[in-house]
């Protein structure tokens, strides 16, 4: 028997008489020790007869007598051929064992998936969903990501296109040259569009760019500007977490646009597409130029309304024998797929048990920063780990961590070592050396977008569009 005891209902009704038949009569003493036993098999060991437990289901079930294997179901419609599923031991349902559906079930269409009540939760209903976590530490979360877990296809920003209205804010740090600000609009009319400065966005208050209300007011009356066809955010630095709370995340929702940063605006990236569902975009501030590289995958990403595919690697030194440059190594072979989630990892720290903070089971996570000692490195990471924000990741993208300082007072630690000694352990496919971050040729990765990583070719690839059309 399952450890905890778990009874089978259909909207309400018991399982016999879902499958019993026209009169609804109960099972038989037999047909009861048979699906007891198959309870048993799917809490995580192989049934008696040699079968995987989802394809003895067929059998045991009364109705299921004469029902194929595949595509067998319970409620006598139609299901596609998809009754037996792959399993995976690594991972576990709530209230279930340890085995668990390693794939979405898809399409279910309009097809009930049976609910279990577990008496060890005072007989709440849980249905079955896509989602999983990796045990030990699975843990319920308030926030599932919508496209994370499979549940509705993502609301899309319209893409950028010529005359289009670009709003420039900077919501964190000061641009202490002048010389940002004209080099940002110059940015914004530079690829066709039309820059629309913020009020205060020459402000400087100390470290921050401005006053906090003078950053936010900035801010939501870009993301409120009907006339603001995007947002592009003219330096990263510090300060945005300071008018997280602030930000009219609503006004985001009802009119959704491209938001474009990186650095210290991953904390309003990763935001706002916790709270929404709806694409934000980690790449250049709009100060720095453009690169060849950069622009073309700006242009991809925020340009065009179809996926951006795969995403083109650094070349080489052709004139060097195995360089050092540009090189993409693997941690931990494998291929995964998810949608994307990162940014600068003080940031993504930092959003730690706060409502902003997604949950990233089946995600692809990608990490960079700058100016960072390897110890402190190591001590984010650990933080990631013991709260659990590592939990079920499906791989990891390693970007560029720019000016690290590898020795301290103490001794010193390889950043590879580092990075593998917290990553590699997960089982999940792992790769460094992308170029995200703070160097001149970067990629512009849409947060929430699902994406395939191929660690041992060094690839990632955009399974999906970030922009719609007009």
């Amino acid at each position: 028997m399952v450890e905890h005891a778990i009874e089978a209902e259909h909207d309400g009704h018991a399982l016999a008489g879902a499958h019993g038949g026209e009169d609804g009569g109960e099972l038989a003493g037999e047909e009861v020790a048979q699906v007891e036993q198959l309870f048993d098999d799917f809490a995580g060991r192989k049934s008696a007869r040699g079968r995987d437990a989802a394809i003895v289901a067929a059998d045991v079930l009364p109705d299921g007598a004469n029902l194929p294997a595949k595509g067998a179901d319970h409620l006598g419609k139609d299901l596609d051929d998809q009754a037996e599923l792959p399993l995976d031991r690594r991972t576990r349902y709530r209230g279930c064992g340890s085995d668990a559906i390693s794939e979405s079930i898809e399409p279910l269409g309009d097809h009930f998936v049976t609910r279990f009540s577990d008496h060890t939760t005072s007989g709440e209903q849980r249905g079955l969903r896509s989602a999983h976590c990796r045990a030990p530490g699975c843990r319920d979360s308030e926030r599932i990501h919508p496209r994370a877990h499979g549940v509705k296809r993502m609301k899309l920003p319209r893409m950028l296109f010529p005359g289009a209205r670009v709003a420039l804010v900077a919501p964190a740090g000061p641009l202490l040259e002048r010389d940002d600000l004209r080099r940002a609009e110059e940015l914004v009319r530079a690829i066709g569009c039309e820059p629309l400065l913020g009020r205060h966005a020459g402000a400087q208050h100390g470290y921050l760019a401005g006053t906090d209300a003078e950053r936010a007011d900035d801010l939501n009356a870009a993301l409120r500007n009907s006339d603001a066809d995007a947002v592009w955010c003219i330096r990263g630095g510090y300060g945005i977490t300071r008018i997280l709370d602030q930000v009219d995340v609503a006004a985001f929702a009802r009119q959704p646009k491209p938001v474009i940063g990186f650095s210290d605006i991953t904390a309003l990236l990763i935001a706002l597409t916790h709270e929404t569902g709806i694409p934000t975009f980690h790449g250049p501030v709009a100060r720095h130029g453009l690169t060849n590289f950069s622009r073309a995958h700006f242009e991809r990403v925020l340009m065009q309304p179809e996926a951006a595919g795969r995403l083109a690697r650094l070349p080489q030194d052709e004139h060097t024998l195995v360089p050092r440059e540009h090189r993409v190594v693997a941690l931990a072979q494998g291929v995964a797929e998810g949608p994307l989630v990162g940014g600068n990892l003080s940031l993504i720290q930092c959003l730690i048990g706060t409502r902003f903070m997604p949950d990233l089971r089946g995600a692809i996570l990608f990490l960079e920063d700058i100016g960072e000692e390897v110890y402190r490195i190591d001590r984010m990471l650990s933080h990631l780990r013991l709260a659990g924000a590592l939990d079920g990741v499906a791989g990891i993208v390693v970007g560029q961590f720019s000016e690290m300082h590898r020795r301290g007072a103490d001794g010193a630690m390889g950043f590879d070592r580092v990075i593998g000694h917290y990553l590699e352990p997960l089982g999940v496919p792992v790769a460094m050396g992308f170029p995200i971050g703070h160097v001149d040729d970067q990629w512009t990765l849409p947060i929430g977008v699902r994406a395939r990583l191929d660690a041992g070719a060094g690839e990632l690839e955009l399974l999906e569009p970030a922009v719609r059309a007009q």
